[in-house]
């Protein structure tokens, strides 16, 4: 079994490098690949750290998939891996997440994705571990603040209560979060990776879909877990368009929206990209 890493790094080499020091040593990782998605960070130094790291840079900012893939396709093409991590350069790993979830891919070839528990800075051990992909009715008003907040609120609370009382060692689930996870990489070759029209979030979801529809599976392990130092990205105009533009991408390729509710869920976008203006614009003023 051979195993590899992907990294993807934008203007934060020093989380980056802290993650390298939680993972060098673990001896089933064989290849580190740290793609660089066009930042201000000078990555080649890193390969100095150790032969088992690769650098590469990008020519522009392709966001998160397509700069995963970029990593994801190198492991493919280059090295002779059977398992690849993917993981944000704000978690912390350990070498038990990573034998776990290697050993239950190789000897479970119908998961493509495998995750563990994940313990957020921000909500101590409350952070979500799993959800079920979005809804119609779920897309159409996520976008509105109560409406994040209840909804984030509530899957936090739920996905942790099914993993406190569950006595199994692992458990099914539709949709692991983004920033750590395990797959097998024969089967996410076979799915075509990370949809590229995302640019930032829905990526997980779009995954799940994928997965769905080739009958493989995704699983969370109950006996490991990974720190994730997650910061709440703060939607600025140009990423909330972003945000917005995947969820439309999901929405039409994977709930196979007709032209009605298309045009539904694009004005209850624009209704929410006014309040999220206005609540941008409150905020500064508060400041003032």
């Amino acid at each position: 079994m051979q195993v590899g890493i992907v990294i993807l790094n934008y203007n934060c080499i020093e989380q980056t490098k802290e993650l390298l020091s939680t993972i060098l040593d673990i001896e089933i990782i064989n290849n580190i690949i740290i793609v660089d998605n066009n930042s201000r960070d000078d990555i080649s130094c890193l390969k100095t750290i150790s032969s088992k790291i690769h650098c590469i840079k990008n020519d522009s900012n392709l966001g998160y998939a397509s700069g995963n893939n970029v990593g994801f396709k190198y492991l493919i093409e280059h090295t002779d891996c059977d398992i690849g991590f993917l993981a944000n350069p704000d978690c912390l790993l350990n070498k038990d997440v990573i034998e776990k979830i290697a050993l239950f891919l190789d000897t479970h070839q119908n998961y493509l994705i495998v995750s563990s528990l994940r313990k957020d800075v921000q909500f101590v051990e409350k952070a979500t571990q799993f959800w079920k992909c979005p809804t119609f009715f779920v897309t159409l008003l996520e976008g509105f603040f109560i409406f994040q907040r209840l909804y984030d609120k509530k899957i936090r609370k739920e996905s942790n209560q099914i993993c406190n009382s569950t006595k199994q060692s692992y458990l099914d689930v539709e949709v692991v979060p983004g920033s750590f996870f395990g797959v097998n990489l024969e089967l996410y070759k076979n799915i075509g990776m990370m949809d590229e029209e995302t640019f930032l979030w829905y990526e997980e979801n779009c995954l799940a879909k994928k997965a769905k529809i080739h009958n493989y599976k995704e699983a969370i392990l109950l006996d490991c877990s990974y720190i994730h130092n997650h910061k709440m990205k703060k939607k600025g105009k140009t990423l909330y368009s972003r945000y917005l533009k995947s969820k439309e991408f999901y929405c039409r390729k994977y709930l196979k929206l007709n032209k009605f509710n298309c045009f539904i869920l694009k004005l209850f976008d624009s209704i929410s990209l006014v309040e999220h203006k206005a609540l941008n614009l409150i905020a500064r003023l508060l400041k003032l």
